[in-house]
């Protein structure tokens, strides 16, 4: 057991030649030091909460604390027409935050509550009862008025089949004309009939007199996890890497390193710019030397890492190639050890790093 275990650490090492070489570039005019950047927490769950702790102790106008309050008594009555159930069931917590107002510049956000319901399901031969809230995003103006979103409401629904709940991440001003935005995340959780969680989400805004995405905000993919990566206040998002391979073992995705949109002054989004490089060079610091083996993801890691690994390594530029080759001769075709190889090596095929990641330069001695 204890030669095994040193074998694989051996492998493990030669996989990743522990350490980052470093620059010895000097930063001067034309290279200069990346700037700061938080790390993210190891704990990313409770960052999706955060909003209600911040956001709605702010004062709000008379007019809008009386539609506010109007919003908290319709989720009310929603909440207790389907009683018991609620309390027991998975979206007890995200439904806590129905008519709830997220106060910002320029008025407040809230999730409406409407129709509400308990209902059955036919699976696997029994009846099975679930809790489902229907909401619709909207705006509650600085003069009381309600701007609602024009998508149709949607459920919130504890349904084994595919659960859903709605929740905030981030209300800020992103744009800068005065009135917030609000990041929205819906999360499906389908495990129960054996499929992965799905999250979508974007950046909405109020223009017009309507409820809509923010344009500029367009290629942000993921807004589930917003934190202030370079300390300028404001919300930044972390993005799934499009490097991914299905867990073979169960219901679940394993994505690459995580990259970062980092929101810009104008209301934009950049994902290469000196703080998103800066964000992802850390994520990938420990795989910065090229490759010598290709781990299985049984060399003292779980196999989850691989796609973070592979990832890495292009983002720091070794070719595909280079990893197919280390792939077909290191890991074997009936050994997955619960990562589809095949979509590691599709990833490989049709995934692009969008840029090269470089070590930072040298800072001169004082």
């Amino acid at each position: 057991m204890l030669a095994l275990a040193l074998a694989l650490s051996s492998s493990l090492a030669s996989a990743q030649d522990a350490g980052a070489p470093r620059s010895t570039e000097p930063c001067g005019p034309t290279r200069r030091p990346p700037p700061a950047v938080a790390p993210l927490p190891d704990d990313t769950s409770a960052l999706r909460w955060r909003v209600r702790e911040s956001a709605t102790a702010a004062a709000a106008s008379p007019a809008v604390a009386t539609a506010c309050t109007a919003q908290e008594r319709r989720a009310e009555a929603a909440r207790r027409r389907v009683g018991r159930a609620l309390a027991n069931s998975e979206i007890a917590e995200a439904a806590t935050d129905l008519g709830v107002c997220h106060h910002g510049a320029g008025g407040a956000w809230v999730l409406e509550a409407g129709v509400s319901a308990n209902r059955t399901a036919r699976i696997d031969g029994s009846q099975v009862r679930f809790v489902e809230i229907r909401w619709q995003l909207a705006f509650v103006t600085a003069t009381g008025a309600l701007v609602r979103s024009r998508t149709p409401t949607q459920p919130m629904s504890s349904d084994p089949r595919r659960s859903r709940v709605a929740f905030f991440s981030a209300i800020h001003d992103f744009n800068r004309d005065g009135v917030s935005e609000a990041a929205l995340v819906v999360r499906e959780d389908a495990a129960a009939i054996g499929e992965p969680a799905r999250t979508t989400g974007a950046v909405f805004s109020v223009a017009g007199g309507a409820v809509a995405p923010l344009p500029s905000a367009a290629a942000v993919r993921d807004v589930s996890i917003a934190y202030d990566a370079d300390g300028d206040g404001a919300p930044d998002f972390v993005q799934r890497s499009a490097f991914s391979a299905a867990n073979t073992c169960g219901p679940a995705i394993f994505y690459g390193a995580d990259e970062l949109a980092h929101a810009l002054p104008n209301g934009a989004f950049s994902m290469d710019d000196a703080v998103s490089r800066e964000f992802l060079r850390k994520r990938c610091e420990e795989f910065a030397r090229p490759p010598t083996h290709f781990s299985n993801g049984n060399a003292g890691t779980y196999s989850g890492e691989i796609p973070l690994r592979v990832s890495c390594w292009r983002h720091w530029g070794v070719s595909a190639e280079e990893i197919a080759r280390l792939m077909r001769r290191d890991w074997p075709a009936d050994d997955d050890r619960c990562t589809s190889r095949d979509d590691v090596a599709r990833s490989l095929r049709e995934a692009r790093p969008r840029y090269q990641l470089e070590q930072p330069c040298t800072p001169p001695r004082r």
